[in-house]
């Protein structure tokens, strides 16, 4: 999508691809957080296996920063910089208040997939 976007000429159409480029890599950020905390809150994912099953190298994990950021003006790069400063704050502090989550009780669980396995079944 970055290259459609050095290649389009409109104007209208420019915007609209930018947005959805800064939506695209939101969702890959919300993504990012969403695996950190079904790890524990732990950094390191353990993503070689799976790079492994499909015939790719560390190389693939790689993303690039988009070529439409590094060409904005500094005064919108540094707004950029304070929302995702202010962003990472109520992050954390939404990690620092959420209460440790109990393990769910085994007969709760094999309720569950029961019910699944049930509804699947027919």
């Amino acid at each position: 999508m970055e290259d459609c976007f050095d290649q389009i000429v409109h104007a209208q159409k420019h915007i609209d691809l930018r947005r959805t480029l800064e939506a695209c890599i939101g969702r890959i950020l919300e993504l990012r957080h969403w695996m950190v905390s079904l790890n524990e809150g732990s950094e390191a994912l353990d993503l070689l296996p799976i790079l492994k099953d499909m015939n790719l190298g560390l190389e693939a994990l790689e993303i690039p920063y988009p070529r439409f950021m590094l060409d904005d003006s500094s005064s919108v790069i540094e707004g950029r910089h304070k929302l995702l400063a202010l962003v990472s704050e109520k992050l954390i502090a939404q990690d620092i208040e959420a209460e440790p989550k109990t393990p769910m009780p085994k007969e709760r669980a094999i309720a569950i997939m029961q019910a699944n396995e049930r509804g699947r079944q027919n």
